[in-house]
């Protein structure tokens, strides 16, 4: 019998880690996101839904205009956190050396202890506990992400994320506070975000980070 070649042990590797990971009702999706086809052609194919239901709004004269656009300002940074999750996890899992990246590097590991005597046992799960870690990270934690993009992959994000952080804040609003800010509970015109073009700007961003990989 002719032994399996890395490209085959990594594979039988991944079916495992399916089975055993959606097996978990709190991590089923790992199924849907490692057998996508691409997560930035998905992210592309939302965002472009996203921007022709602006254009239909922009020309229609929809009730209660403002939150359909809430909406859709919320789903822009959904479908951006999906594209962080989906391509950190779909390329750490392909690669023996992107895994032991993340093991050695992951902040939230750094506290626990091995006896030597669990060693193998825990070799034989690792690739599961290191999926479900990746899936607990909230990816629109952006200083987070791109900590773990830069040590685990050596992919940099683009400098300036100034506008990216702010989009990122004016979901929150939208989503926990209506709309709202914290400091003079003004509302929010989230509206002008999305006229500044918010999900061609984190399409653009998208973009370098998958180049850069």
């Amino acid at each position: 019998m002719f032994a399996l070649n890395r490209r085959e042990l990594i594979e039988q590797r991944l079916k495992k880690t399916i089975l055993v990971v959606s097996n978990d009702e709190n991590y089923s999706s790992i199924e849907a996101i490692l057998n996508s086809k691409g997560a930035y052609s998905n992210f592309h194919e939302n965002r472009r839904k996203i921007i022709e239901i602006i254009n239909d709004l922009d020309n229609s004269q929809v009730f209660n205009k403002e939150y359909l656009i809430n909406m859709l300002y919320a789903n822009t940074i959904t479908i951006l956190e999906s594209y962080h999750s989906d391509t950190f996890i779909q390329t750490v899992l392909s690669n023996d050396v992107y895994i032991r990246n993340f093991v050695e590097t992951f902040h939230d590991y750094k506290k626990e202890t091995l006896k030597m005597t669990d060693i193998y046992i825990n070799y034989e799960s690792l690739s599961v506990k290191v999926t479900k870690s990746m899936m607990d990270v909230i990816y629109h934690n952006i200083d987070k992400v791109k900590g773990m993009y830069n040590d685990t992959l050596a992919v940099s994000f683009p400098k300036d994320l100034t506008k990216i952080f702010l989009a990122i804040k004016n979901r929150h609003d939208i989503v926990h506070r209506n709309g709202r800010r914290v400091v003079d509970k003004s509302k929010r015109r989230t509206s002008t975000g999305l006229d500044d073009n918010v999900p061609l700007l984190i399409g653009c961003y998208c973009q370098r980070i998958m180049f850069a990989s």
